[in-house]
């Protein structure tokens, strides 16, 4: 045996090498095809925590317009709400809603300003005419004079008849 060892050592180095090369080629494209595996693996990864964000925020999205379309549901009530008092405040009182009522009699020979503002059919302008008039005149001394006041005629005065006094 030793002899034909002899003979074909040439040939059996040669496979040798051979099969080291092809061993250590093998081994290459293993730890080439492991790394390929791995980046695919991060890119799945990235991919899947991407997704979920996007799941994330689209349901956070879908929970933002809930609550937009409740609050705007509620600034609707809320205006509904005030529309109606705006009106009921008009139809009781006469006046624009958020203006004064009297509640009892205003004397008009020494009413202050907003107080003279809070009558039917009298605004600012109309009660600072009053105020001026009666500071000229040394005060009213009819409830019918007031009807001197430019701009206060028999209708306006009858709007606020029953609720002065001198």
């Amino acid at each position: 045996m030793g002899a034909a060892i002899e003979k074909y050592r040439f040939l059996i180095g040669a496979v040798l090498i051979l099969v080291i090369l092809s061993g250590g080629g093998l081994l290459a494209y293993r730890i080439n095809l492991q790394s390929a595996e791995s980046k695919n693996n991060d890119q799945l990864e990235t991919q899947t925590a991407d997704q979920e964000k996007i799941n994330q925020l689209t349901a956070e999205n879908e929970t933002l317009k809930t609550k937009i379309g409740e609050l705007e549901k509620s600034l609707a009530d809320i205006r509904a709400t005030q529309a109606t008092a705006s009106t009921e405040t008009t139809k009781s009182s006469g006046k624009v809603a958020g203006a004064s009522t009297v509640s009892g009699t205003v004397n008009i020979n020494s009413a202050t300003l907003s107080e003279l503002d809070s009558l039917p059919g009298i605004g600012p302008v109309y009660a600072q005419r009053i105020i001026d008039y009666r500071t000229a005149n040394g005060g009213f001394k009819t409830l019918e004079e007031i009807k001197n006041i430019k701009g206060i005629g028999d209708k306006t005065f009858e709007k606020f008849k029953d609720k002065i006094t001198l």
